[in-house]
């Protein structure tokens, strides 16, 4: 719906006030969050400038107008920019950037690499490059309703558009129910000791047994914190236990020594799947968990068999 606009109003002066910069999608808030579970604003602000190179820029038809092709910003296969460039755009310190940095590799939207380049006159190195894994970022910008569930101000619905999930993995069907946060109220407990898992609450663990085992190794090996991740575990292991995945299928493939740490890079590197990627390539490391003569290739983490 739309209004007339008054003409001493703002919005009448921003006409034709052209705005440019970089875009950051709401979801990020949702999907790139720090350890803390609060949204980690310093990496999604460097991320909102890595998609702006990125980004592909219209070739227009001069004498049809019409869109011809595209043509990219930077020169390289890869964009190259410092660290020092990043603090010295946005006065982040650079222990901020290299760890935000850090993380996104972590998530599996970007990848850092130093390498060496060869000029005519001399060699240049470790020279840094940032490369955009375009799957990780779509993944992160169009979530699957487990992991981001957008639900329009004034409408309400029973069916939410489902978002196809990335990779070989469980596809996440329409899921509106809420579920609430785990609170000293509703715990046993004030504190757990190491490796103790933290009591189901009531209303999740009553009548709900073949989903709580499921939460608990999905939080398992993912290292979550359950006091400030409940509630995207326990949709996530709803979703696997609708497709008849077990805590064993979970703990088979993503424990430490898993296919997981064999195969995948991020496992490789000793990083610990994130919630959200247990479904998208559970089936496909099943698959070749169950059967390790079969022949599989991966792509940027994403197994295809």
């Amino acid at each position: 719906m739309s209004y007339p606009i008054e003409s001493t109003s703002p919005v009448k002066q921003m006409i034709g006030l052209e705005i440019t910069g970089n875009v950051i999608p709401m979801a990020w808030f949702q999907t790139i969050r720090m350890p803390s579970g609060k949204p980690d604003t310093v990496a999604i602000m460097l991320l909102s400038d890595v998609v702006y190179w990125y980004r592909p820029t219209e070739v227009r038809d001069e004498k049809k107008g019409s869109v011809s092709g595209f043509r990219k910003k930077f020169k390289g296969e890869k964009l190259q920019r410092s660290y020092s460039s990043f603090v010295n755009q946005y006065g982040f310190t650079k222990d901020q950037v290299r760890d935000a940095f850090n993380r996104l590799e972590t998530a599996g939207i970007l990848k850092i690499t130093h390498e060496t380049v060869r000029l005519p006159e001399r060699a240049l190195g470790n020279v840094m490059f940032i490369d955009l894994i375009f799957e990780g970022l779509k993944s992160h910008t169009y979530p699957t309703l487990s992991d981001y569930v957008p639900i329009p101000l004034g409408i309400e619905s029973n069916t939410l558009l489902d978002l196809n999930p990335i990779g070989g993995g469980i596809e996440s069907d329409t899921y509106t129910e809420t579920t609430p946060e785990i609170t000293t109220e509703n715990s046993t407990q004030g504190s757990l000791s190491p490796g103790e898992s933290p009591p189901a609450p009531k209303s999740r663990a009553a009548g709900n047994n073949k989903i709580y085992p499921i939460a608990m190794a999905i939080a398992k090996v993912t290292k979550s914190d359950m006091k400030l991740l409940s509630d995207q575990v326990y949709r996530e292991a709803k979703i696997l236990a609708r497709a008849d995945i077990c805590p064993d299928d979970i703990l088979q493939v993503f424990d430490e020594g898993g296919v997981w740490y064999e195969k995948d890079w991020r496992g490789k590197k000793g990083q610990a799947p994130s919630i959200s990627q247990i479904r998208q390539t559970i089936t496909a490391y099943l698959s070749k968990s169950n059967d390790p003569d079969k022949p599989f290739s991966t792509n940027n983490g994403e197994v295809s068999l």
